[in-house]
């Protein structure tokens, strides 16, 4: 799970510290790039929706066909 990850108050806390500011910005960045990697964004996550919902459906239709199929046979025996 990412969280929010606020880069200017990182760097400016590592700015007090023998880092200093070229140190500050280098992990501020590394650290930014990290924690953002895993994002998505909404367009992503609403194309990955609607293939997951066609490949489902396909599934679905195929149950039913077969069922369907399944049930003409055992009703054609009788």
């Amino acid at each position: 799970m990412n969280a929010p990850f606020d880069t200017l108050e990182f760097a400016a806390r590592i700015k007090a510290t023998k880092l200093g500011k070229d140190g500050a910005d280098t992990l501020a960045r590394a650290m930014a790039d990290v924690a953002m990697r895993d994002l998505v964004t909404t367009q992503a996550l609403k194309e990955a929706i609607a293939a997951q919902t066609t490949r489902m459906t396909a599934v679905v239709v195929s149950a039913l066909t077969l069922a369907t199929a399944i049930l003409a046979a055992l009703i054609s025996l009788k």
